[in-house]
């Protein structure tokens, strides 16, 4: 279980570990996954995360080896059409404007396999109804809850936001926010209605146009370092050859 100053995040990481718990397949894709932040619920024989921030990737390699990192932009990924079993991507597409969010979730779509999920997070915002519009359009099964009630606003608008300015507060005052957080976090449960709640958790399954599966594959010349590939010239100091196979099992 995801431990977080953040109900809502408790809230949806629950939720992943117990969807990701039935979805397995050959490849998994983690999108902007920063240090590998949701590998240890994938369950998918290959790992692999995606992110823009070459260190956040060399720290998810550090702790967990058997993964590979693909120094990428979400919304450019090099990887095959139809390719991906399982897609997630978390905490990340809310930050993109408009533009930037439709072209990756065009990408991510575009990567899932024909039979394959696609599972995200997305704000309650006024991009939503245009980006399930996008995915509705790509998927047959387009299920979506909604999460962050109002008493998870007030609980990290207020406490967490004073936690993050008085950061000396950290040590025990830290330690008992935790465990109110979690208990905050047993209210706010998902929910078929959008009123009231800021998040929404949004699987996506069975793609609904003429895409043919694909093989997943990274071009082996792409390696940058033991375990982490560079696609579209994301890396700057390529090597000349490597020798290390692009899968791995969690």
């Amino acid at each position: 279980m995801r431990v977080s100053l953040r109900p809502s995040k408790i809230t949806l990481f629950e939720q992943l570990e117990s969807d990701l718990a039935g979805m397995d397949g050959e490849v998994g894709v983690d999108a902007a996954s920063a240090a590998f932040k949701s590998y240890p619920y994938f369950r998918t024989r290959s790992y692999y995360g995606v992110d823009i921030d070459k260190s956040a990737l060399q720290q998810g390699l550090h702790d967990h080896p058997e993964g590979i990192a693909l120094l990428a932009d979400v919304t450019d990924l090099d990887l095959p059409s139809g390719s991906v079993d399982v897609c997630v991507s978390t905490n990340t597409l809310n930050w993109f404007g408009h533009d930037k969010r439709l072209q990756a979730l065009a990408e991510l779509t575009r990567i899932v396999a024909p039979h394959g999920w696609l599972v995200l997070e997305l704000d309650c915002d006024r991009l939503l109804p245009e980006a399930l519009v996008l995915l509705r359009a790509r998927f047959e099964v387009v299920e979506v809850c909604y999460y962050g009630n109002r008493l998870c606003q007030a609980y990290e608008s207020r406490l967490v936001s004073w936690v993050d300015v008085n950061r000396r507060a950290r040590g025990l005052v830290g330690t008992v926010l935790l465990g109110l957080a979690r208990i905050v976090s047993l209210t706010d449960r998902m929910s078929a209605s959008a009123k009231g709640r800021t998040h929404a958790y949004v699987r996506c399954h069975w793609r609904s146009d003429d895409t043919e599966p694909a093989s997943f594959v990274v071009d082996e010349s792409l390696k940058v370092a033991d375990g982490m590939y560079a696609l579209n010239g994301s890396g700057d100091d390529r090597p000349q050859q490597s020798v290390r196979p692009a899968t791995a099992g969690p």
